[in-house]
């Protein structure tokens, strides 16, 4: 799933970097986040995929060596919150995964020191309440993919009216259209299209 949403993200990052005005508009939110996945890529090709453990640490380790720019940061610490909340565990359930993302989401506003609402941490910070509250009612892995993209994707629209300069733009924030074509690229690999 990660390297589909990784797969899926490389398609679009120059639309990424096309949007890109916060917090500063030097179009480069798609080449972060795009040089901070291709290292998770290649810290991946180490891991054993038969471990949720080792597929969540080499990916926190392959984010925190590539990350550029305060995206890229900001992914890492999505990332590393993850891997912390996998623990040694060796395979999620649906209630494990979207206790993960609330994790990486708190650990994503922790890797900012002026965290800024109508970013790409609103969005992941949306995603991961709405796959919380979820998975109770549905406890299926399907579930939680399918919840964290479709929330995300309305998260994203909602950017522009929390931060002005998106909305003076009319674009949403950058770096969240990122991580919503990363959560499509898992989603598609999840429900085979």
């Amino acid at each position: 799933s990660i390297i589909a949403g990784i797969n899926w993200f490389s398609l679009f990052k120059n639309e990424v970097d096309a949007i890109n005005v916060f917090p500063v508009p030097d179009a480069d939110t798609g080449k972060n986040i795009h040089s901070t996945f291709l290292s998770i890529l290649e810290y991946l090709k180490k891991a054993d995929h038969h471990l949720a453990s080792d597929v969540a640490e080499k990916s926190a380790q392959g984010a925190l060596m590539g990350a550029r720019g305060c995206s890229g940061i900001i992914i890492s610490g999505f990332f590393k919150g993850f891997s912390e909340a996998v623990g040694s565990r060796t395979r999620l359930s649906a209630l494990d995964l979207a206790n993960c993302f609330k994790a990486a989401s708190l650990k994503a506003y922790e890797t900012v020191v002026e965290p800024k609402e109508g970013t790409i941490l609103t969005v992941a910070k949306d995603m991961a309440s709405a796959t919380l509250k979820e998975v109770k009612k549905i406890p299926k892995l399907s579930t939680v993919i399918k919840t964290a993209y479709e929330v995300a994707r309305q998260s994203l629209e909602a950017t522009p009216q929390k931060l002005e300069i998106l909305a003076k733009s009319g674009v949403v924030d950058a770096g969240g259209l990122g991580l919503v074509y990363f959560l499509e690229g898992m989603e598609r690999y999840n429900f085979g299209r």
